[in-house]
């Protein structure tokens, strides 16, 4: 079975078992993606049974750039990066602010648009390329390509591992909606602390 064949079953049971536990995670409907020269294959194929994922921590949504070949071929250019990323989700931050919640988005995760490659970089490390750093680009490799990653961290047993990684080991588990939900699916142990 291929990683996508894999992602389209769990996306599936996913979006069944959220609706018949009420669970507080989105996982919403496909939209129509074209065929993008240039543009990875993994990058289209992954997104291709829904558009959206959404927990508690995090939120993975198709990226505008391949939408359309035009948006692909006009996306942000960073000349102070090796290669221009992706962004395919990025962490939430719930914020209490003027009589409201407000969602928020933080660090992110990437995707080299040549490779096709999942990565994380946090914060720190854009910031100094944007300044002119000239040494190496430090990123934490994740999954060789899109579907891969979406089996393994975010429909699959890695997730505590890219909670780890990008909120710190202090992460509430009890507020992690996300987590229910690979718990109900039977991907993690229904109790006890994991990662």
């Amino acid at each position: 079975m291929t990683a996508v064949d894999e992602l389209r079953e769990k996306v599936g049971l996913f979006r069944r078992l959220a609706a018949e536990h009420d669970l507080d995670v989105r996982i919403e409907d496909p939209v129509e993606l074209p065929e993008i020269p240039g543009c990875p294959p993994g990058l289209r194929a992954a997104f291709s049974d829904f558009s959206l994922a959404e927990g508690t921590f995090f939120r993975f949504r198709v990226p505008p750039a391949i939408l359309d070949a035009r948006a692909w071929a006009e996306r942000p250019i960073l000349d102070y990066l090796p290669v221009d990323p992706v962004t395919i989700g990025h962490e939430l931050w719930r914020a209490r602010a003027m009589g409201g919640d407000r969602i928020l988005e933080g660090e992110g995760i990437s995707v080299d648009p040549e490779q096709g490659d999942v990565y994380y970089a946090d914060t720190d490390t854009w910031l100094r390329f944007s300044e002119g750093y000239d040494g190496d680009f430090e990123a934490e490799d994740l999954a060789p390509d899109v579907p891969t990653f979406f089996t393994e961290y975010v429909f699959g047993p890695r997730y505590p591992e890219l909670v780890t990684l990008v909120l710190g080991a202090g992460a509430p588990e009890h507020r992690d909606s996300w987590l229910r939900l690979l718990r109900t699916a039977g991907v993690l142990p229904s109790t006890g602390r994991v990662g």
